[in-house]
């Protein structure tokens, strides 16, 4: 049963869990350049919108997400602000959010899941990496002869179904010791969906459009850059997601709660409908 307060918790901690991101952005991360131009951010302020898509669900993700992007690009710039780049924010908060509505408890379905995202950014990765002949990052440049062009698409996509496999044997295992409110699968499906969804499909029509990049070259870079530190962001946000599932117990169960009817002590116990339901 939800309590009437849960939407005024759900505010606070999306206040809060956007702060933190700002700071970790501006003192705790930096920027991998590729061809001249910022394109990859390196840093782990992405765990606090996360946590908040999680914990608050999609809505609240979605604003957390969009709101850090836009205070950080107004605050502290790092080229020029595009809203593009606010959407793709608020997209990383919104999905995970949705994932676990709809997926959570099926571990089926989220290998499923998981595997589209790997099957449809390993095509992209075929068609694009036949138009590149130079991958260029920062001032390493690495030529591409057409066996790397075909090798590369291919261990990509099976280092990426291994690493899913991976993380559900040990879920499994970690599952007959006790109970846990959200696994090492739900940490990795989160960064696949911003990491070799969101961002190499997205983020290169704004750079297109901004800078003029060929999309085949951004593509490319967005996707193996962000997929090789892909792992270490998603088992540190598996970390913290342990001590915040225990803390949140009450505020994720209100999340995913089928039954969105309120307690409330000013009418001696008897239910409502919330007005946030929605949210």
């Amino acid at each position: 049963m939800r309590r009437r307060n849960d939407d005024l918790v759900k505010i606070s901690l999306t206040a809060i869990l956007m702060t933190l991101s700002i700071v970790m952005s501006r003192f705790l991360s930096t920027y991998l350049i590729v061809g001249g131009t910022p394109l990859v951010e390196i840093g782990f302020h992405t765990i606090p919108v996360l946590v908040c898509s999680l914990v608050c669900g999609p809505f609240y993700g979605a604003v957390c997400g969009g709101g850090v992007d836009l205070i950080t690009a107004l605050a502290f710039p790092v080229g020029p602000f595009f809203p593009g780049f606010t959407i793709d924010s608020a997209l990383l908060g919104l999905i995970p959010g949705l994932t676990m509505r709809f997926l959570k408890g099926r571990r089926t379905g989220e290998l499923l899941f998981g595997a589209v995202i790997v099957i449809v950014s390993a095509v992209g990765l075929s068609f694009s990496i036949t138009f590149v002949e130079e991958l260029k990052i920062g001032s390493l440049e690495v030529d591409l002869p057409l066996l790397w062009r075909i090798l590369i698409p291919l261990c990509y996509a099976l280092l990426a179904f291994s690493i899913l496999v991976l993380a559900h044997v040990v879920d499994r295992r970690i599952k007959k010791k006790g109970k846990r409110m959200f696994t090492l699968l739900d940490s990795f499906l989160s960064y696949y969906s911003r990491d070799l969804f969101l961002r190499p499909f997205i983020a290169p029509v704004w750079l297109l459009f901004l800078y003029g990049m060929p999309y085949e070259v951004s593509f490319l870079s967005q996707l193996l850059s962000s997929f090789i530190v892909l792992p270490i962001k998603a088992a540190v946000f598996c970390v913290v997601l342990y001590p915040v599932g225990i803390v949140c117990r009450h505020e994720i169960e209100a999340t995913y709660l089928k039954d969105e009817k309120v307690y409330t002590k000013l009418y001696k116990g008897k239910s409502m409908a919330s007005p946030f339901s929605f949210l």
